[in-house]
């Protein structure tokens, strides 16, 4: 806004004071022009290049940031250590940072060239004009008064072009970065479309979910990871999602939750597309529980009903622990739920255990309910058994809505109303878990393979 009225000013002195000395010599006014008009030729060359590096820059600094971040993290500190990664570290950060050093140096570069070039036109610009006063004053062709009139006036009229120029400038690299953030915007839902759609969605009631010929391939990947998914599921059914490591499964749990977008085809909830509503819309009726655990540094209760304790259901959050399994480790802590985790912010913080941890990222989907439930393998860090007893529960405690089960250990899904097998991308094998296993196909022969884990004492016997 400041910027925009400095160049209205900046333009209006400028017509005015070109104006007088147009109509008393218009040769005077043309050198003052074409040397600005270089001038600005140049900042515009200056924003140019500084354009072309953002790309450059934002990138080592992504990279940067990433390797500062790890490498003052406890769960990296590991690694690190044992693996003797700091040479590793340091020398691409060394890498990102030279790369960044040489993006802005050509900035620089260009920018000093830019200021040479604009104070070489200045004085292109102030040389010709005062001879040509002068020499008009000397030839009598203008009065001494005249001749300081005029040269306060080129002085006054250069003034007022460098001010718009810089105005100019300044606008101009604003407009590229709105231009940036114009095209993120883009990437959004339609806000006219979500306000229509964000009444319609009832998460009152279990949802149907319906696949439509649904495609998605990573960028720069040259094969589908998912492929032609035709799928119908309905209100209230458990749905198990199974198959090995890279046939697709996290990738349907992205789709599912509204993070990606389908390449090809379309998700239908209760026979409407998914992106007609707006995220917050979508997300109020969806509890999701990702393989990555990510435990903010703020107390137990905070992590659990993801706000502030004035404005926590403390029933409910002890609840959901208790139902999560995870109550009386709760009850041992410091402070109890008050106690703070992740070391990364406090030193006095708690530092809960891989299976601890997924097992309060169960309570916090148990705590916001939903009626839309997706667990993407949570109980990867406890045993077969435990992860059969915890699905069977979170089954039994949400009677009544949409859930979606993913695991690469098939018996733990065994009760589920229906078991999608998938493979390469795609639906190998689907049915209820006796259905399947009478087919005695991928799914069975699966199963045979790893029910001797599922059994206490199997590794024994082994």
């Amino acid at each position: 806004m400041t910027r925009g009225v400095s160049f209205l000013v900046n333009l209006c002195g400028l017509l005015f004071y070109g104006l007088t000395i147009g109509r008393c010599d218009p040769a005077i006014l043309a050198v003052v022009t074409m040397t600005t008009c270089g001038g600005y030729l140049a900042t515009v060359l200056l924003r140019r290049c500084e354009q072309r590096q953002k790309e450059t820059l934002v990138d080592c600094d992504r990279k940067m940031n990433y390797l500062e971040n790890e490498g003052q993290s406890l769960q990296a500190a590991r690694e690190l250590r044992i693996y003797d990664m700091a040479g590793l570290f340091s020398g691409l950060y060394r890498s990102s940072m030279e790369r960044r050093t040489r993006s802005t140096d050509r900035i620089a570069h260009v920018k000093a060239l830019v200021c040479s070039g604009e104070s070489l036109l200045a004085f292109i610009r102030s040389f010709v004009t005062y001879f040509y006063l002068i020499h008009l004053a000397v030839a009598g062709r203008i009065a001494i008064g005249d001749l300081v009139l005029m040269t306060g006036m080129v002085a006054g009229l250069s003034v007022w072009m460098r001010g718009l120029i810089g105005d100019a400038g300044e606008l101009k690299r604003l407009g590229l970065y709105l231009d940036d953030y114009f095209a993120w915007l883009d990437l959004g839902d339609d806000g006219q479309t979500s306000k229509k759609r964000e009444e319609e969605i009832n998460h009152e009631d279990a949802p149907s979910l319906t696949f439509e010929h649904v495609s998605f391939c990573y960028e720069g990947a040259q094969e589908d990871t998912l492929r032609d998914i035709t799928l119908t599921v309905r209100a209230g059914e458990k749905l198990a999602i199974v198959g090995q490591n890279g046939a697709g499964k996290t990738t349907l749990v992205k789709l599912l939750s509204g993070l990606y977008r389908p390449c090809r085809g379309r998700i239908l909830l209760d026979g409407k597309d998914i992106t007609d509503y707006s995220d917050e819309a979508y997300f109020a009726g969806l509890a999701v529980v990702f393989q990555d655990i990510q435990l903010l540094p703020v107390s137990m209760v905070e992590n659990v009903s993801s706000h502030i304790r004035a404005k926590t259901d403390m029933q409910r959050v002890m609840l959901s622990l208790e139902q999560a399994g995870i109550g009386e480790r709760v009850r041992k802590l410091p402070a109890g739920t008050d106690t703070c985790l992740q070391r990364s912010a406090r030193e006095d913080a708690v530092e809960l255990s891989g299976g601890e941890q997924q097992k309060t990222m169960l309570a916090k989907a148990l705590y916001k309910g939903g009626s839309l439930l997706i667990l993407d393998e949570p109980t990867a860090a406890l045993d077969p058994i435990a992860e059969n007893d915890i699905y069977r529960k979170y089954s039994e405690m949400t009677q009544g809505v949409t859930s979606f089960f993913i695991s690469h250990r098939l018996a733990s899904t065994s009760f589920c109303d229906r078991i999608i097998l998938l493979d390469d991308g795609r639906i190998a094998e689907q049915g209820t878990h006796e259905e399947l296993m009478a087919k005695q196909g991928s799914y069975w022969e699966m199963f045979n393979v790893q029910s001797r884990y599922y059994t206490e004492g199997g590794r024994d016997e082994i």
